[in-house]
Formats: C-alpha cells, sequence, structure tokens
C-alpha cells in the first residue's frame, strides 16, 4: 500500500524521518537504528499543566493551546513525531460500553469503573454506548484535537484496553477469571463480541482526529504513515496458556491484523509464561517491554531482548544517554527504536553523533547485527535524522505565532458528517461510523 502522508510545521525532517520508520517496520534500517530524542529548545518557556486523563472533565481549549504550544518549544529529533496522546484513562474501553468512570478524591493519576456485568446474559449484545456520556465526550475531544492540530503535530491513537482488559473492567477480573471456568461457552460468545468491536472504536477514533493526513502513532509513540497503534492484554498476568490460547491470542491477532502496523504493550514478568505464543502472532512487529514496579530495570532484561530479536520481532526501548550504549552493543540494530530525552539539542547531537561510533565499533568487531550491504550512501553529518538543532530552532520559533483555533463545531449527531473508514483497501469493508448508531457485534 502507497501512503502519502503530509508533513508537520513542528518536524522539519518529517520526510526523512517517515523514510527510517518505514524501514523500521520492515526490520531494516538505513544508516543507524531508529531513535527518537526529544529536547527543551533554548529559552522554551513551557506552559505547565498537563495531566493524565485531562480533557475527561476540562475544557478542551486551554489543554490544545498548552499542547500546541509546548509542541513548538520541544526539539524533535530523529524519529521522534510532535504529538499529543489523549486519554481518559486506562478502563476507557469500559466507560464507552456503559460504565461509570470514578476517580480518587486523593487525586492519584488514575481512575477506574463501577463494574455493572452481573450476567453475561443480561449485557448482550455487547456494544459501544455511541450515544453515551464517556463515548461522545471521547469523540468530540478527539475530534477538537485533530482539527486545532492538523499540519503541526499528530493526535496519537488511544490506549485502548480493549478485548478481556475491557471485559475484567465490566465484570471484575477475579470474576472474569471464575467464567473461564464455570461458563467457557458463554465466555467464547463474550469474547467474540467484543473482539468485532474494535475495527468500529479504531476506526471512529482514527476518523475524528483526522489521523489520515500525516500518519498515525500509537500511544507508546511509533510512527506509522498508514494506521498503527499498541496493543496489550493486561489481563494476561492473571490466566494461564490454555485459557489465553482459547480466549485472548485470538483477539490479538485480529487487532495486529486489522493494522498497517503493530506494536505489543508487554506488561511485566507475570506475563512472560505467555511470551512465546505473544511472539507466534505474525502481524505484531514490536514488542514494547515494561518490567513493571519493583523489578530489575530495562538494562538488566537483555536476554529477553535478544530472545525476542531472535524470534523476528522489533523493540521499542526508553532509555537514556548512557544505557543505549549497552543497548547498541548488545543488540542488533534492525528493528530497535530507542526512545531518549536529552536537556537540549546541543546534548542531543552530541549524544547522536557518540552513540553511532559505538554502534559501529561493535560491528566492526563482527557485533550483533553487521550488515555492510545496507549502510547508505548518504549519511547526513552534524545533523540529527536529517535536520540540525539550528533548523529545529529556527523553525520551531517561527512556528511559535500560530493561533489557537477555537473548539470545533460538529453537525447535530456531535462529530463531522463526513466520517467514513477508508481502510477497504487492506481489509474489506469496514462497520461505516455513524454518530447515532449503537453499534454492536454479533
Amino acid at each position: 500500500m502507497t501512503f502519502n502522508p503530509q508533513p508537520l510545521a513542528f518536524k522539519p525532517n518529517f520526510e526523512d524521518a517517515v523514510k527510517r520508520m518505514e524501514a523500521f517496520w520492515q526490520g531494516e534500517i538505513i544508516d543507524r537504528p531508529a531513535c527518537g530524542i526529544t529536547a527543551p529548545l533554548p529559552n522554551a518557556e513551557f506552559m505547565p499543566g498537563y495531566a493524565y486523563m485531562e480533557g475527561a472533565r476540562d475544557d478542551f481549549a486551554p489543554i490544545i493551546e498548552r499542547a500546541l504550544h509546548n509542541a513548538s518549544c520541544t526539539y524533535y529529533g530523529g524519529e521522534a513525531m510532535p504529538s499529543y496522546t489523549p486519554s481518559f484513562g486506562p478502563d476507557q474501553w469500559a466507560a464507552w460500553m456503559g460504565a461509570d468512570l470514578r476517580w480518587s478524591d486523593s487525586g492519584e493519576g488514575t481512575n477506574w469503573v463501577a463494574d455493572f456485568v452481573e450476567s453475561w446474559d443480561d449485557v448482550f449484545p455487547l456494544h459501544i454506548e455511541t450515544e453515551g456520556k464517556w463515548w461522545r465526550r471521547t469523540v468530540d475531544f478527539v475530534t477538537a484535537l485533530g482539527e486545532a492540530m492538523k499540519g503541526k503535530m499528530l493526535v496519537s491513537h488511544l490506549d485502548l484496553h480493549s478485548n478481556a482488559d475491557a471485559l475484567s473492567a465490566i465484570r471484575t477480573p477475579a470474576k472474569l477469571c471464575m467464567d473461564f471456568y464455570d461458563h467457557p461457552y458463554l465466555i467464547d460468545k463474550t469474547m467474540r463480541q467484543v473482539r468485532g468491536l474494535f475495527p468500529f472504536v479504531y476506526e471512529s477514533l482514527f476518523q475524528a482526529g483526522q489521523m489520515y493526513r500525516s500518519g498515525t502513532q500509537g500511544w507508546v509513540p511509533l510512527y506509522h504513515p498508514g494506521r498503527t497503534n499498541t496493543i496489550q492484554c493486561d489481563f494476561l498476568a492473571l490466566i494461564g496458556p490454555e485459557q489465553s490460547r482459547r480466549y485472548v491470542i485470538p483477539a490479538l491477532e485480529e487487532e495486529a491484523g486489522y493494522l498497517d502496523a503493530c506494536s505489543y504493550h508487554y506488561d511485566g514478568p507475570e506475563c512472560l509464561v505467555h511470551l512465546d505464543d505473544i511472539l507466534a502472532i505474525k502481524d505484531i512487529q514490536v514488542i514494547q517491554w515494561v518490567c513493571g514496579a519493583r523489578n530489575k530495570p530495562n538494562i538488566e532484561w537483555l536476554d529477553l531482548f535478544k530472545r525476542i530479536q531472535a524470534a523476528g520481532k522489533g523493540l521499542w526501548l526508553a532509555t537514556n544517554p548512557e544505557e543505549v550504549k549497552v543497548f547498541m552493543k548488545e543488540l542488533r540494530p534492525e528493528g530497535v527504536y530507542y526512545q531518549i530525552g536529552a536537556g537540549s539539542p546541543e546534548e542531543a547531537g552530541a549524544c547522536w553523533g557518540g552513540w553511532w561510533g559505538i554502534r559501529r565499533g561493535a560491528q566492526s568487531h563482527g557485533g550483533a547485527g553487521y550488515h555492510p550491504a545496507r549502510r547508505a550512501t548518504n549519511l547526513r553529518e552534524n545533523s540529527v535524522g536529517g535536520a540540525s538543532s539550528r533548523d529545529c530552532v529556527e523553525i520551531a520559533q517561527h512556528n511559535r505565532t500560530w493561533k489557537p483555533l477555537p473548539q470545533s463545531r460538529h453537525d447535530a449527531n456531535g462529530g463531522p458528517d463526513n466520517i467514513r473508514p477508508l481502510h477497504q483497501a487492506k481489509h474489506g469493508a469496514n462497520p461505516i461510523y455513524h454518530p447515532n448508531a449503537s453499534f454492536t457485534a454479533a
């Protein structure tokens, strides 16, 4: 499939970054591993106030104004894309199905839903409450973001927590675990229904955020010019391989297959019993490993990362300027994406040259991943991904002249009147989005 993403004002080396990310998803490199490195621009004055789950109970306009301003103050080196990720919390999918979101009075940065399923038969068919409070607000927020940010930065796709994660939220994890044993055929039906909602949810938010303009990025920052996201099932920590293969793995296979490119959020050692099954899903190309609280840090999981690479999968690694040196010596460069933060564009540029020197040194000694035929002839010296820090500073300063757009207007149904799935080329006909429809899956 051919993609033609529109450039972003806050990403001066956009075309170069797109080419490198396309190579990344193919398990190849142009002249170095893929890397996103961000830093504050000189004399940048950031607007404070970002909070996880903002927009759920806040006015949209100040959020959008702050996001655009802060993006204009940020240096996006390498393949880092300017973006904003909307989220109403880890159980937002359950809220779209009718559960009510709850917040702690202590102000902790999370929320949950009130479970409502006493009997699955009473809630069939499972559906998205398209006129419900939380679905409508989500679509309105993503629509406003897409209208204001088009041509400047991406609206990232959401952290969906679909499939069994959504079921555990509306039923409770303990009761769902027991249902696997007490009512297996009923859970077969339940999983089929919740799986059927994924295309509608993905496509509705994709269209609302105008993600078709410049490409997409999931809540884990990995860009693709088509459709991508990071999928997951944290509920796997509570069940064994037998239950997973029957109920969850088919859902993950369908979600990954729907996307043009797919990464998987692997949440902690408790899920490692399922590793071989996850790695066997052909349309999952990249693993984002999260070591979890109280466990050893990422740098001490090299054996796991090499096992993932040996299975033909890529890696997304959040790291720092020191640890990345170890990763580059130990891991093959193809299919690895390093996410790094720096203190300034100059620091980013200085680190960049040092890291690739380490990588070349490992290769010259016959280290893993030495593919001299793949080295490009057009390496741009003294730059980060083809754009110097001076370029980024000048362009970002120019872009600070933007004016915030008013909250986007909607049609009578609360959404743009031309939202339609555009994904038939790869996947055939998909459910048609309509804001007033109560979408269900048989």
